[in-house]
């Protein structure tokens, strides 16, 4: 290693979510912070203060890392969104007024509304930029309804996306399907960084239960457990429960999200008296409680094309739990199920197709548990969350040289 790789880089990270949130992207952040840490880099996050609707996780920041909270209080999401970045903008003149500048900016969307803060501040401070992209915007909100598909906001995101893409170093995003969107919008150098689990996830899903065994008479029981939100187009799961028997299928969804007040009034106004609503819990104990009650996983993505270009990343977490999956999803997602041979999937937006396919989950369990047992853990090997971000730093170290 050269004199120069070994000196301790300033990389200064722009996230609105970050532990001890419970969201996948506090994970994915948080992680990769932790990371470049252990890795000799000086890391500061400008990060939002955590929200008590998304729950919060036991752990507690990581050490070694300077953390700078922003309050945001705002009711609507653009609110939070103008907050957020009015907190950066302000946190970053401070603390450049008292000390040096980063080498390295990275900022993590969604907001997209991020990108222009770490454009200004990377050009200011003359250092490397890094984007991560989770989701595509503007093509996200607009395929769930919260921002029409024409008009001016939309053309704004649009151009915005374009500009940002071009003024990168380097992006990061999560499925091959995205990296090469955004390559086609105008990006040079684009890494896929997967999700994924970590070493300690995988050693810890070698001793959790295998699933309860279903006895003759009993109810199959179906879990869902992540975010309630528009994106997971989790009506269809309460509208496949309103067709099948309730004395052969429970339906368990645990987490928060901006779809629990309407989930919980359709399961009282329909007496759906078989779908149980459970609140969120820290991933240390949500994983030991789903394995000690689960039979079978379900999760889905609301229809769309920008949604096949993705990868939830729940999906590494049910896979982890060796379970026969239900899955509305599409593209890379689709590929990886299909090589633990453990999914049945479903047409998308029809209840019929989802009962069917529980259904048919219920009469294949054997078939299936054994599939999710022997593969799962042995495709998650190309995933570890580890090796995502050793990659990630290499890039980072391999891009901020170049541009000294």
């Amino acid at each position: 290693m050269t004199a120069t790789a070994a000196i301790p880089t300033r990389i200064w990270i722009i996230t609105q979510y970050f532990p001890p949130e419970i969201t996948a992207a506090a994970f994915r952040l948080g992680g990769l912070a932790g990371f470049l840490k252990d890795q000799g880099f000086r890391v500061t996050v400008f990060a939002a203060t955590p929200r008590a609707s998304s729950g919060r996780g036991e752990e507690k920041e990581p050490s070694g890392i300077q953390v700078v909270r922003i309050p945001v209080s705002a009711r609507s999401h653009a609110g939070q969104y103008l907050q957020f970045l009015a907190g950066v903008k302000m946190h970053t003149r401070r603390l450049l007024r008292n000390g040096p500048g980063p080498e390295v900016v990275m900022a993590s969307s969604p907001p997209m509304s991020v990108f222009p803060a770490a454009i200004s501040l990377a050009r200011r401070c003359r250092a490397t930029l890094i984007l991560d992209v989770r989701d595509l915007w503007p093509d996200t909100p607009a395929a769930l309804g919260r921002l029409p598909a024409t008009g001016p906001v939309y053309r704004y995101f649009r151009r915005l996306e374009k500009q940002s893409y071009r003024r990168a170093h380097c992006i990061f995003c999560v499925s091959r399907p995205m990296a090469a969107c955004i390559r086609a919008a105008g990006a040079m150098t684009v890494e896929v960084l997967y999700n994924g689990v970590s070493r300690a996830d995988l050693q810890t899903a070698a001793h959790l239960p295998a699933p309860p065994v279903r006895r003759h008479g009993e109810p199959l029981q179906v879990f869902y457990f992540g975010n309630l939100g528009l994106a997971q187009g989790l009506d269809v799961l309460l509208d496949a429960a309103n067709i099948l028997d309730p004395s052969a299928f429970q339906f368990h969804l645990m987490g928060n999200g901006v779809r629990r007040g309407h989930l919980e009034n359709r399961i009282a106004r329909e007496r759906l008296e078989h779908v149980h609503l459970h609140p969120s819990l820290p991933r240390e104990r949500l994983l030991p409680e789903v394995a000690r009650r689960a039979q079978v996983l379900f999760f889905n993505l609301a229809p769309g094309e920008v949604f096949t270009r993705t990868i939830p990343s729940k999906l590494f977490d049910y896979l982890l739990l060796r379970r026969p999956i239900i899955a509305g999803v599409e593209g890379e997602a689709r590929e990886i199920l299909d090589q633990c041979g453990c999914a049945l999937d479903f047409e998308k937006s029809r209840p019929e197709a989802l009962a069917a396919a529980l259904s048919l989950a219920a009469e294949r369990m054997e078939s299936l548990t054994a599939a999710a047992l022997q593969n799962n853990i042995r495709v998650l090997g190309a995933f570890v969350r580890e090796e995502q971000f050793a990659r990630a730093t290499k890039m980072i170290r391999k891009i901020s040289a170049g541009n000294r």
